[in-house]
């Protein structure tokens, strides 16, 4: 600091001391909790400006957190502790702002240091009240001026008109022109506005972890921002609630409970054992107990098996909540000898088992190192390209990234252009075990020049009145981002609103809209009299007939002995008559099943009122059913939807065997009702939870997809891949993939239809499973030869029915 700036200071110091020093207040002869308190959450502030040499500048006006607080210099006392926003600004200068961070009841000093605004310049501050937007600025033509995913930012311009464009997937695109002028600050907060319906639901399912074979037990359910329930056992089960559910078989049961609304869908399972009645209460419990493997390296996993018998509580060491019967993994990260006990409570007593595993370290075994992965830059515009740059240690190593790169040596650089913000993550495995690492590349979108211009109509109703009396506005416009309407606040692209008029006289009325393509205006003029007009009271009613389609505008006018009038118009939309369209249903058993046996039957419909399912009584329009056979023998089952349009039938075939010749695993169903799309202003290309279910017996799965290609030929690339993830978060790839690590399953063109589409062949292993649904979009660029019919410019969206799971015998 200058020996100017340092008598500056010491001039503040000695006016601080000779003020405390002179003062006459009483001091207080005692200090109350209160005082202390507030003293220890205030701190004390002064803040002066100077300039790139080091003089003063007074006269400049503070904002502290976005209020006016007073000009420099300034002493601001009892400033609560945290952090605030700094805002310092003065015609002729640019715009000073920061963070500060009040920490103490100190004294704190802050100097604005104020650059003079360059000649012939304006400047421009912007705000966002979310994380992660992309703004946008451009000029009057149409030339990106800055793009950036900032909350707060501060820009020299020209004078001229700008145009500042906002956007977040989930919240309406902010858009808003702004005029700069010379040695000027423009201040714009951004305020987005979330949209509706793009918040997926949530449900919780609770029940007990086991039950007997003829004993009610209880099934509870609640739900959050959902419009329907299915729950496996329950018919009707609304929004929130419980029922009791009764077993007539023993074995380990899974409930999954989904929720729908216009977002898409979520999946919960829990599952309940249900064991043999205790016949004597008299009796011992007994339990037997199996842990394998029982020696295993750091990082692996046991599964621990028990069974009891006559018991009524079980409890058994590393298993959470055990039932009297069950499975559970548990994996240890330390070398050493674990026990694993069971303990059985019943009426006749208790038993007790015992099992030991033996974990021991991999000799010389590290995990692998990523020492660097980054993107560089961090930020484009769709059509340019990024740099990834990675470099990762370690014995046996193997490397693989996702976003369809694959499997890649230690280190190295690849240049990657998605088209959308895309997040990358990096897979480092070896014997030890797997750590991974991610960066995000925000893209940002380059919109052609050539859009399509806004329109807007304006219509006031009515167009004469008297003072006071209300005048309604209704706008509509297409292309357009934002509207500005006259005497209408904050108005929407569409709309209604009434305004008054205090005085007589003719009044013009003009509406804006501003879109991609430019901006479109119309005007609309209406008379204020001091005589009220003549009353009409008038609507158009839909059952009016009319021979062709679209709007039509219905005018009505009343006349009053002094030639005043009033004019009433409504508007009518007339659709084109659609034919009713069939009905859809789909039909899921397994193939074969023992005599006496539950065999597991799925259905589900689409526009359809009522649904007939063999073998099933009152079966409703999607669901799920156990069905026993008493004898042998091949059986055809057959599913039938009904509407007004017609019916549509559907079957499949069961045999019903005498003797299990090997373990049957039967197919698993997974409900799943998930839509991605390519190019979705709502629809996303990526649900991460499109379905959720629990693999009883490790092996080969062939996963297979019913699609709903509900557009028939009008979109060209409906093409998917999945990704399965188990229980901590581990991807699970496919092993016959054909782009990469990914299996893409392409397009059915046709009429619109639903199809049965191979989805993968997958090795998964005990435990709970995840399927994430991809659009084939996310990965178009690299894998080229899946592109149907030229580039995707459109949504593109996929619709999943369920999927199938089954499983291969070895």
């Amino acid at each position: 600091m200058d020996s100017k700036r340092t008598a500056q200071w010491w001039g503040i110091f000695l006016i601080i001391f000779l003020w405390l020093g002179c003062s006459k207040a009483p001091l207080p002869t005692q200090t109350t909790e209160e005082n202390i308190e507030k003293q220890n959450n205030a701190g004390k502030i002064i803040v002066t400006a100077v300039d790139l040499s080091g003089d003063p500048v007074d006269s400049a006006q503070i904002y502290w957190d976005g209020e006016f607080i007073g000009l420099t210099p300034l002493e601001k006392n009892d400033v609560e502790i945290g952090s605030h926003t700094l805002r310092v600004q003065k015609n002729g200068y640019e715009l000073y702002s920061e963070f500060v961070s009040i920490t103490s009841a100190e004294l704190s000093f802050i100097e604005a240091v104020l650059v003079k605004m360059s000649l012939n310049k304006g400047q421009l501050l912007i705000t966002v009240d979310q994380d992660s937007v992309v703004t946008t600025i451009t000029n009057e033509n149409n030339e990106v001026i800055d793009l950036f995913f900032d909350q707060i930012k501060s820009l020299v311009l020209d004078p001229g008109g700008y145009f500042i464009k906002a956007e977040r997937p989930g919240y309406r695109i902010y858009h808003v022109a702004v005029e700069i002028r010379v040695d000027s600050v423009v201040i714009q907060n951004i305020h987005l506005e979330k949209l509706p319906n793009t918040e997926l639901p949530d449900v919780v399912l609770a029940l007990p972890d086991s039950g007997q074979v003829n004993v009610p037990v209880v099934i509870a359910w609640e739900s959050s921002n959902a419009q329907r329930l299915d729950i496996d056992y329950v018919q009707n089960p609304g929004l929130s609630g419980k029922r009791e559910v009764v077993f007539q078989l023993k074995g380990m049961k899974y409930i999954q409970a989904t929720a729908y609304n216009e977002a898409g869908s979520f999946t919960t399972i829990d599952s309940i054992y249900i064991a043999d009645p205790v016949v004597n209460p008299d009796t011992p419990p007994t339990v037997q107990l199996s842990v394998e493997p029982k020696q295993i390296f750091t990082g692996e996993t046991v599964t621990i098996r028990w069974e009891s018998h006559n018991a009524k509580e079980v409890s058994v060491d590393f298993v959470p909540g055990a039932g009297l019967s069950g499975a559970w993994q548990v994996t240890f990260d330390m070398p050493g000898t674990f026990p694993i006990t069971v303990h059985a409570y019943g009426p006749g007593g208790e038993a007790f088992a015992a099992d030991t595993v033996y974990v021991t370290q991999h000799e010389n075994a590290e995990l692998p190192i990523i020492d660097k992965f980054d993107v560089s830059p961090d930020s484009i515009i769709a059509g340019g390209v990024a740099v990834l740059q990675w470099h990762v240690s370690g014995e046996g190593v193997r490397v693989i990234i996702d976003q369809g790169i694959g499997e890649v040596g230690l280190s190295g650089s690849q240049n990657v252009n998605p088209t959308i913000t895309s997040r990358y993550t990096l897979y480092a495995t070896n014997s030890a075990g797997t750590v991974s690492d991610s960066v995000l590349l925000k893209v940002a979108s380059n919109d052609p020049v050539t859009v399509d211009p806004p329109s807007i109509t304006l219509i006031a109703n009515p167009v004469q009145a008297s003072v006071g009396e209300p005048i309604t506005l209704n706008w509509t416009s297409q292309n357009a981002n934002s509207v500005l309407v006259d005497f209408v606040p904050q108005a929407s692209t569409n709309g209604q609103y009434q305004i008054f008029f205090s005085q007589p006289g003719e009044y013009v009325i003009r509406a804006t809209a501003y879109g991609d393509g430019g901006s479109a205006f119309t005007e609309v003029s209406v008379t204020i009299s001091d005589f009220a007009p003549p009353t009409l009271m008038f609507s158009a009613e839909p059952e009016e007939f009319f021979e062709s389609p679209g709007y039509k505008i219905i005018t009505a006018t009343a006349y009053d002995e002094n030639d005043k009038t009033t004019i009433q118009k409504d508007t009518v939309f007339v659709r084109e008559p659609q034919p009713p369209a069939l009905p859809i249903v789909w039909l899921a058993i397994v193939d074969s099943v023992e005599v006496g046996q539950p065999a597991l039957v799925e259905w589900h419909s689409q526009n359809a009122s009522r649904v007939d399912v063999d073998y099933v009584q009152n079966p409703g329009l999607n669901g799920r059913a156990e069905v026993v056979f008493s004898s042998a023998g091949r059986r055809i089952i057959s599913a039938t939807a009904y509407n007004s349009a017609g019916q549509i039938t559907v079957s499949d075939t069961i045999e019903v065997v005498e003797t299990n010749i090997y373990q049957q695993i039967l197919p698993i169903y997974v409900s799943s009702l998930s839509t991605v799309a390519a190019i979705h202003p709502t629809v996303p290309q990526v649900v991460e939870n499109a379905g959720q279910t629990i693999i009883a017996k490790a092996g080969y799965y062939r996963i297979t997809a019913a699609v709903w290609y509900n557009s028939g030929d009008l979109q060209k690339n409906e093409s998917f891949f999945i990704i399965l993830h188990d229980e901590n978060g581990n991807n699970i790839f496919p092993e016959d993939a054909n782009a990469g690590i990914y299996k893409i399953v392409q397009d059915d063109p046709g009429p619109a239809h639903v199809s049965e589409r191979p989805a993968g062949l997958f090795y998964l292993n005990e435990g709970k499973i995840t399927i994430s649904l991809h659009h084939f979009y996310a990965i178009a660029q690299q894998f080229p030869q899946f592109v149907i019919d030229g580039p995707i410019n459109g949504p593109e969206s996929v619709h999943v029915v369920s999927f199938k799971l089954e499983y291969l015998q070895p």
